[in-house]
């Protein structure tokens, strides 16, 4: 199950669902907050800034294949994590009690074209976690799935935050310039807020309910919805790569009902009142109204393989391939002259 090359669609939007929800977020915050810059944790790491070195290379530029790369600073970055806090009372490794970032999906955005990219990374990507003791005290690292880095923060800014660093170091220290975090319980309230999603059922998923025949087009309620998007057979290697599919599948048809008649599906005060408690985000006002100019282009998946672990599917990553994929995305060629 090895991806030479990343793979990439083009056909799942899930931007209008980000700017709605984030709208409802930041509606919850404006009034303890201001909205004129991001809150920034007194106990979140820096990035690493490199200085000119001895070869020539000035910050931000790389050389590979003899290329000379320079960092597009120029792109805008957004962590979107689908939170599952089920996943913690399942799993015997998971720390606290926030859940586990089940969906994780990196938007780039380019200001300059107004489009916007999403790299989708899998939950089950290994990497070095940071482990952290009861008092929030790091003293350690230990390899494991990416999605158990939320686990060591408190399920909200924390946890977030963690997870912002975990995808920065697995994309060789990338920018985040922001999060928007939604637990599956508010997936779930805006499904039935909206009077169900309606999609097509692409394979046969009668296991996870009998509705789910292949072929059928299903208007799935708040606990149908849940069931698509957070079900995965564990006994099946790479199950959560088909979960992941059907993730993107949901929130594309979710964007689509979120959006019909103009936006107008379910009123935005209804969305702030009940999904309020299931979203954390840093974004502010400013961020989210630069949104919805954005065209979206391409979803990308990061390319590795899926590999049975002692008690849960590994993902590894084709650090080449990866590598290369970072190249494309964030850098650009410089100009020799």
């Amino acid at each position: 199950m090895k991806d030479k090359q990343p793979e990439k669609k083009k056909k799942h939007s899930f931007l209008p669902v980000i700017l709605i929800l984030a709208l409802v977020a930041v509606g919850a915050t404006a009034a303890a907050v201001g909205l004129s810059q991001r809150e920034k944790p007194e106990s979140k790491p820096e990035p690493e800034t490199s200085q000119e070195s001895d070869s020539g290379l000035k910050e931000g530029q790389v050389v590979h294949n003899g290329v000379t790369y320079e960092y597009n600073k120029n792109l805008e970055t957004l962590l979107f994590l689908g939170v599952d806090k089920r996943e913690s009372e399942f799993d015997e490794h998971a720390t606290g009690e926030g859940g586990q970032a089940d969906c994780i999906l990196l938007f780039i955005l380019d200001p300059g074209q107004q489009t916007v990219r999403i790299l989708q990374i899998s939950r089950d990507t290994m990497v070095d976690l940071d482990i952290y003791d009861a008092n929030g005290e790091k003293f350690g690292t230990e390899k494991g799935q990416i999605t158990l880095q939320y686990a060591y923060g408190d399920g909200k800014q924390r946890s977030c935050w963690l997870m912002e660093q975990a995808v920065s170091k697995l994309l060789y220290g990338v920018e985040i310039d922001g999060y928007f975090a939604m637990n599956l319980e508010g997936f779930s309230k805006a499904t039935d807020l909206v009077g169900g999603v309606t999609l097509t059922v692409p394979e046969d998923y009668t296991a996870i309910d009998p509705a789910f025949q292949k072929g059928a087009t299903v208007t799935m309620d708040g606990e149908l919805a849940r069931k698509y998007v957070q079900t995965r057979d564990i006994t099946v290697l790479g199950s959560n790569n088909d979960r992941m599919e059907r993730q993107a599948q949901f929130l594309e048809a979710l964007a689509q009902k979120m959006t019909q008649d103009g936006g107008n599906a379910v009123s935005y005060t209804r969305l702030f009142t009940e999904l309020q408690d299931h979203i954390v985000t840093d974004m502010n006002a400013d961020d989210l109204a630069s949104l919805s100019d954005y065209e979206f282009t391409e979803t990308i998946k990061a390319p590795g393989e899926t590999r049975a672990g002692e008690e849960h599917d590994e993902f590894y990553t084709d650090e080449e391939a990866l590598y290369e994929l970072i190249l494309e995305l964030f850098y650009v060629p410089v100009q020799q002259s």
